[in-house]
């Protein structure tokens, strides 16, 4: 998947990410996170063994939500 130039620019920003997992019982975990780009790949920190690894580890599928100061011409 090809990433915008809008949406590198926002991830290379200081802007702090939500990541939502999700818990072995299928209920969301949110998570405050830095992330960046490793080419392609949107890539986050983590500081020790966390729930968001352990759920990563046993459900891949995850949502990023970056919040932008800018709003688009339909004011999102």
């Amino acid at each position: 998947m090809t990433i915008p130039d809008s949406a590198r620019a926002l991830i290379n920003s200081n802007a702090l990410a939500h990541l939502i997992t999700l818990n072995e019982d299928g209920s969301p975990q949110v998570t405050l996170v830095w992330v960046g780009l490793d080419g392609d790949d949107v890539v986050i920190a983590h500081l020790a063994e966390s729930q968001k690894v352990h759920n990563i580890r046993n459900d891949d599928r995850v949502a990023i939500n970056i919040e932008s100061s800018t709003r688009s011409d339909m004011g999102l």
